[in-house]
């Protein structure tokens, strides 16, 4: 009994000095020598289809979500900031769920969205084309994009 009072009179000092000190965690600024954090990017290119996403600004990447889009293509572009994309425009006409997976595009129904496909799976889209297309957003709270995958042309 008398260890169990010792123990608690430990943990209770630890905590009224941490109360009375201020706990604060870290920051740059309170570090020497460091004045800036800057997040660590990779080298290599980054594999649109992969599931992983790199989210550069820190911020809480979108839990992994499908959907099936079907709608008519408005325009096809390439992507200026990656090469391998095309970036379709889509006027979607219905969204439909993928297995068990959260979606992303139940609200886009009569919208139009913006979904990179990859080239060689876009390469005969043209627009004016009915398609149904498996999309995921990926990002985080400051922005994103939908990645297509998985295209059927309606012809």
């Amino acid at each position: 009994m008398k260890r169990n009072l010792s123990l608690w009179g430990t943990i209770a000092f630890l905590v009224l000095s941490l109360l009375v000190t201020g706990c604060s965690a870290a920051t740059p600024s309170s570090l020497p020598g460091l004045t800036q954090v800057h997040p660590v990017l990779p080298t290599q290119p980054v594999d649109s289809s992969a599931s992983t996403v790199l989210v550069p600004n820190g911020g809480m990447p979108a839990r992994e979500n499908y959907s099936l889009v079907s709608g008519k293509v408005l325009a096809v572009s390439p992507d200026p900031q990656k090469p391998a994309m095309l970036r379709a425009q889509i006027s979607v006409t219905a969204s439909d769920y993928v297995q068990n997976y959260p979606s992303r595009t139940d609200d886009k129904v009569g919208q139009e969205i913006n979904v990179l496909v990859p080239q060689d799976l876009a390469r005969d889209l043209k627009v004016g084309d009915s398609i149904q297309l498996q999309v995921s957003y990926r990002g985080d709270e400051s922005g994103g994009a939908f990645f297509g995958s998985q295209l059927v042309i309606v012809r």
